[in-house]
C-alpha cells in the first residue's frame, strides 16, 4: 500500500576538502546537486528529465533521502565515515542501504571491503581502476565508467594512428588509479603499436616542490615530446606543469601535455 511509505537513505562519499581546504577537484558539488536533483524526481514523480519518472511517487512507496560525507580524498578518513555510518543503531539512527562514492580509486577499494563485507552496494562515477574488477574482492562494487584498461585503448590508438606518436612519457600517482591506468597504457600499446616506446615515471600523492623538480627533470630526460599525466588532484596537475615551464617542456609549441579524467573539472 502506498499509504506505507519505505525509506531508502543512500551515502555519497564525496571529496569536498582537499588538504583541509574546499575542493572541487574531480566535480564533488556538481554531484552532489545531481544527486539530491534526482532523489527529488524520484520522490516527486517528476519526468522532466527522465520521462519514465513522471508520477513514480503515485506507483511506488519508496523514497530516498541522501547524505553526504566528506571522503577528503583520503583513504583512512573514507573507511572511518564507513565505518561509523554502518555502526549506527537501528530505528535510533539512519541506516543507509547504499553508498555512492567514491573518486579515488585508492578510496574506493578499502571503503568498498568494507561495504561489500557487511552488506551495502557501493556505486561510484569515477573510480577506473582495473583493479576494482575483482568481483571476490569487491562484490557489491559497481561504477558508471569504464576500467582504465578500456579508456587505455582509444588513447593509444589516437596518439599513435592519429598523431604518430611512437614516443610516450606518462607521469602517474603511485597509487592504485595511476599504476592501473599505466599499466593498461602499457598493454594498449604492446596490442595495439608494439613499436610505441612507453617510459613510466611515478610519483607520490603528497607533492612538494623538491619533488616536482626532481620527477620534471626525468621526464626531460627522456626527450619525449609527448606527455600523459594520470594525476589525481589539481595540486598536482599545478605543481607539474608550473615546473614543466621552467625547464621547457611545457608551453614551447614542441611539447603536448595530456591529462586523465581526475584533474579536469578542479583544475584551474
Amino acid at each position: 500500500s502506498l499509504d506505507e511509505i519505505a525509506i531508502c537513505h543512500l551515502v555519497a562519499l564525496f571529496a569536498f576538502t582537499e588538504y583541509r581546504q574546499p575542493s572541487n577537484t574531480v566535480g564533488c558539488y556538481e554531484s552532489a546537486a545531481a544527486l539530491a536533483l534526482a532523489a527529488h524526481h524520484l520522490n516527486t514523480g517528476n519526468g522532466s528529465i527522465v520521462k519514465e519518472v513522471e508520477g513514480l511517487n503515485d506507483r511506488c512507496n519508496i523514497r530516498f533521502t541522501v547524505e553526504f560525507q566528506d571522503s577528503k580524498l583520503e583513504e583512512r578518513s573514507a573507511v572511518d565515515t564507513v565505518i561509523r555510518i554502518t555502526d549506527r543503531k537501528p530505528v535510533k539512527e539512519r541506516l543507509p542501504c547504499g553508498f555512492f562514492g567514491a573518486e579515488r580509486s585508492a578510496v574506493s577499494m578499502p571503503t568498498s571491503i568494507i561495504t561489500g563485507l557487511r552488506g551495502y552496494p557501493q556505486l561510484s562515477g569515477i573510480s577506473t581502476s582495473s583493479d576494482l574488477n575483482d568481483a571476490q574482492q569487491y562484490p557489491l562494487f559497481g561504477r558508471t565508467i569504464p576500467s582504465d584498461d578500456l579508456t587505455a585503448i582509444p588513447l593509444i590508438r589516437h596518439l599513435h594512428e592519429d598523431l604518430g606518436v611512437n614516443h610516450l612519457a606518462v607521469l602517474h600517482t603511485d597509487d592504485s588509479y595511476g599504476n592501473s591506468y599505466a599499466l593498461g597504457i602499457q598493454l594498449a600499446a604492446k596490442r595495439i603499436a608494439p613499436n610505441m616506446r612507453i617510459q613510466n615515471v611515478d610519483s607520490p600523492f603528497d607533492i612538494t616542490p623538491e619533488v616536482a623538480t626532481r620527477i620534471i627533470g626525468e621526464l626531460k630526460a627522456t626527450e619525449y615530446t609527448y606527455f600523459m599525466g594520470i594525476l589525481d588532484t589539481h595540486v598536482a596537475f599545478e605543481a607539474f606543469l608550473e615546473e614543466a615551464y621552467k625547464q621547457g617542456i611545457a608551453g614551447t609549441g614542441k611539447h603536448t601535455w595530456i591529462f586523465g579524467d581526475a584533474v579536469g573539472i578542479g583544475s584551474k
